[in-house]
C-alpha cells in the first residue's frame, strides 16, 4: 500500500497540481474559468448570473470587459446601483421601469457594463432599466427568468424588450433535458461545478461562445449540408440561398407560441427586436431561416416586433470579428431602437429636445 501511494498516487497528484498551476497562467483557460465562476445554477438546473459580482473578464479579440451584478443577479444598468442600500436596486411602484430580457445579446456579452444595450437605454432615456439577460438561456429559460422577476420585483414594467437571438433553436434542447430529467440535471450540476473548480477539467470542456448564423442544427442532414455550404460562401447573394422550411413542431416554435400566449394573457407590453446574425464572411445574414420563422410566428401571434436588418446592413463594425456577438456600436443601436419605440408608445414621457439630441430611431 505504501508503494502504491509512493510510486503511483503521489506522482499523479503532483502532476495534476502542476498542470493546474500551469493552466492558471493560460489566458484562454483562465478566462473560461472566470466566466463560469460568475454563473450560478439554481434548483431547476438553469444557469443564471451570480448575485453581487464584479469581475473584469477577458476574451481573445474582444479584450477585457467588466461585468457587475446587483443583489438580484441582474447586470447593473446604473453606476450607483451597487452602493449599499441603493434605492436603484429596488423596485418602486411609483417609478416607471423598463425590462430587457433575453440571452447573451441582451446581457451584453463581451461588453463592459456601460456598453450593454440595457445600460445605454437607461442612460439615454433616464428611465430605470432592468437587465434580465443571461447568456446561454433558451426560450424557456428566458420565460422563467421573466416570471421570476415579476415575482421578486413585485412590479409590472412599463415595457419589456427582448433582443432575439436564434441560438434558442439549439439551447432549447439542452434546457428541456435540464428541466425534465433529474439524472441529466444531476450530472450537469457535477460538470458545472467541476468546470468552475478545475482548470484542467475546464480545458477539456472549452467551447467557443460564438453567434455565427446557421440553420444547420435544425435542418435534415442533406439540407443542412447544402445550407452550410451556401452560408459559408462569402459572396453568395440572398437570392442564391434557399430558405428551407422549419418543422412546425420544433421545440423553439412551440415555446414561442406558449410564451406569446403568456404575454397576452397577462397583458404585458412586449416588443421583440430581431437583428441579422453574422455570416462566416462577417456580413449580416438576411435570409437566416431561423430568424425569419421566429419573426413570422411572433407577428402571427400578435406580438410587436422590430426588424433591424436594414440598420445592420447600412452600418459596419456591427459584429465582434470571429465571434459574431454585437459590438458596442451595435449595442448603442439596440438602445436607440428601444428608446424610439418607447418614445412613440409613450410620447408624454420623453422630452422632445432630448430625443433629437440622442438621435433615437423613432420611426421603428
Amino acid at each position: 500500500m505504501k508503494k502504491f501511494f509512493l510510486y503511483f498516487l503521489f506522482p499523479i497528484l503532483g502532476l495534476f497540481l502542476l498542470t493546474e498551476a500551469f493552466l492558471r497562467r493560460q489566458p484562454e483557460v483562465q478566462s473560461s474559468v472566470q466566466e463560469r465562476r460568475i454563473h450560478c445554477m439554481d434548483d431547476s438546473g438553469l444557469i443564471f448570473l451570480c448575485k453581487e459580482q464584479s469581475k473584469k473578464l477577458s476574451r481573445a479579440r474582444a479584450g477585457q470587459w467588466l461585468l457587475t451584478t446587483n443583489r438580484y443577479g441582474e447586470r447593473i444598468t446604473h453606476p450607483l446601483e451597487m452602493l449599499p442600500d441603493s434605492p436603484l436596486s429596488e423596485s418602486n411602484p411609483t417609478v416607471k421601469e423598463v425590462w430587457v430580457i433575453g440571452d447573451s445579446i441582451s446581457m451584453g456579452y463581451l461588453l463592459s457594463d456601460p456598453f450593454s444595450p440595457p445600460y445605454q437605454l437607461s442612460q439615454l432615456t433616464g428611465i430605470r432599466t432592468r437587465n434580465l439577460g443571461v447568456d446561454s438561456l433558451g426560450t424557456m429559460g428566458i420565460w422563467i427568468r421573466l416570471k421570476n422577476a415579476l415575482d421578486y420585483r413585485a412590479i409590472v414594467p412599463e415595457h419589456i424588450f427582448w433582443i432575439y437571438n436564434v441560438s434558442d433553436y439549439q439551447d432549447d434542447f439542452r434546457e428541456a433535458k435540464l428541466l425534465n430529467h433529474a439524472l441529466y440535471r444531476m450530472a450537469y450540476r457535477i460538470h458545472f461545478n467541476l468546470a468552475k473548480a478545475s482548470y484542467l477539467y475546464a480545458l477539456t470542456r472549452m467551447e467557443p461562445q460564438i453567434t455565427i448564423a446557421s440553420g444547420d442544427q435544425i435542418l435534415p442532414e442533406g439540407d443542412a449540408t447544402e445550407n452550410q455550404r451556401n452560408s459559408k460562401t462569402e459572396d453568395a447573394s440572398p437570392e442564391s440561398r434557399e430558405v428551407r422550411r422549419i418543422a412546425d413542431d420544433h421545440p423553439t416554435l412551440l415555446h414561442l407560441k406558449e410564451f406569446a400566449a403568456y404575454i397576452k394573457a397577462n397583458k404585458l407590453p412586449l416588443t421583440v427586436l430581431f437583428y441579422p446574425g453574422m455570416l462566416p464572411s462577417g456580413k449580416p445574414d438576411l435570409v437566416d431561416p431561423l430568424r425569419q420563422r421566429s419573426m413570422s410566428l411572433m407577428r402571427e401571434e400578435g406580438i410587436d416586433i422590430v426588424d433591424l436588418s436594414e440598420i445592420f446592413v447600412s452600418n459596419d463594425q456591427m459584429y465582434i470579428p470571429g465571434n459574431g456577438h454585437p459590438t458596442e456600436k451595435a449595442a448603442s443601436l439596440f438602445a436607440s431602437a428601444m428608446a424610439g419605440k418607447l418614445a412613440s408608445r409613450y410620447p408624454a414621457t420623453f422630452d422632445n429636445g432630448r430625443m433629437l439630441k440622442t438621435l433615437f430611431l423613432r420611426d421603428l
